[in-house]
């Protein structure tokens, strides 16, 4: 071998190491740090959500046990009312009716929720389809997420109308927004 054939393996030989180095960088390294990355901050935001419903839940007398528990705290239900899962919904959406009239938002359509177990606790929910200015739904999830029992908004899908319908020229302020609402309910013992 001549010195510079050597010097040429050398050569191809540190390139060789450089790539499968950047190969593993790319393929391995940098994807687990992201995911780490990622895992962090959502542990960081959920600490967060944590506090502020562990505050709420101190603020409503909710934490405490129930003979400890202030008058107003008793009084606020934490269920949905109703005997069954399907008069919980209708009462679900008999409620987003009058605060959707109420706000002067058009309810185009509603339909039950499959429930949901989200650990002991049972959900009912509506899924419904309404047409809004921004104002008015704003105005409208303020009104649903006050509500007490709570009701949770759990989706929120939001399209202008103008996209919807471009060679109309009608209510280009407007907003159609698909959206499920949900409720706690009592499990049924059986």
């Amino acid at each position: 071998m001549t010195p510079l054939n050597r010097l040429a393996h050398q050569a191809l030989a540190l390139a060789l190491l450089a790539a499968v180095l950047l190969a593993g960088y790319v393929f391995i390294v940098d994807p687990l740090a992201a995911r780490y990355t990622n895992a962090r901050d959502q542990i960081a935001e959920q600490r967060i959500l944590l506090g502020r419903l562990a505050l709420a839940a101190d603020q409503h007398g909710v934490s405490r046990p129930l003979g400890q528990r202030d008058d107003a705290s008793a009084s606020d239900p934490v269920f949905l009312s109703g005997g069954s899962d399907a008069v919980k919904v209708a009462g679900l959406q008999s409620l987003l009716a009058r605060v959707a009239e109420a706000e002067g938002v058009t309810l185009k359509s509603t339909r039950a929720a499959e429930p949901r177990e989200r650990e002991a606790i049972r959900f009912v929910g509506v899924e419904a389809q309404v047409t809004a200015t921004v104002e008015q739904l704003q105005r409208m999830l303020l009104t649903l997420e006050a509500q007490r029992p709570h009701i949770f908004v759990e989706s929120l899908h939001i399209a202008p109308l103008s996209a919807l319908r471009p060679d109309t020229g009608a209510n280009k302020a407007g907003l159609d927004v698909r959206l499920a609402i949900h409720g706690a309910a009592e499990r049924t013992k059986g």
